[in-house]
């Protein structure tokens, strides 16, 4: 289990890798629509998928009440995210399905082995089925995945996109 970490601040972001802290960072960027270096703390769940981290609700909680220790409110601000998000990704704490299972996953909802999904296959699934996404998560969710050009979700793609980050690929 995730515990709160009164020491979250004494880790500086240069103890991780810089592939980990630019993609924390870009990520985190998507969903900062005012560019005011804050997200709506109903986000964190939103981001954290997007990054391929997976906690339970109770995991979560843990993260928001870590995040938001110095500063509670309604928004989640930059810093503080990518304190503990980067120390999370880093040791594993919050470990989601291994790439090969996610791999698997998909494969099952593609039966041709195309590589690619559509979305509203994919929604029913991820909103139905296992931990649901809730309406705002799936839309973030296809909002990522889904390729602009085809209207399809490149799932090869997408699974090569979660496990850079959760495996810290430098590559």
């Amino acid at each position: 289990m995730l515990k709160v970490s009164c020491l979250k601040s004494s880790m500086s972001l240069e103890a991780y890798s810089q592939v980990l802290v630019r993609k924390v960072g870009d990520t985190f960027d998507i969903f900062d629509t005012e560019k005011n270096g804050t997200i709506d703390v109903r986000e964190v769940g939103t981001v954290l998928r997007s990054l391929g981290v997976y906690p339970t609700e109770a995991q979560l909680h843990s993260m928001l009440l870590e995040i938001q220790q110095d500063e509670p409110s309604m928004y989640v601000s930059k810093a503080s995210f990518m304190a503990v998000v980067c120390r999370v990704i880093s040791t594993n704490e919050i470990t989601g399905p291994a790439p090969d299972e996610l791999a698997r996953a998909f494969a099952v909802l593609d039966p041709n082995n195309t590589g690619f999904l559509e979305t509203e296959q994919l929604r029913v699934y991820l909103t139905t089925s296992g931990e649901r996404l809730n309406a705002d998560e799936m839309e973030n969710f296809s909002a990522f995945a889904t390729d602009t050009e085809t209207g399809l979700v490149d799932w090869r793609s997408y699974l090569t996109a979660v496990t850079d980050i959760l495996w810290q690929n430098d590559d």
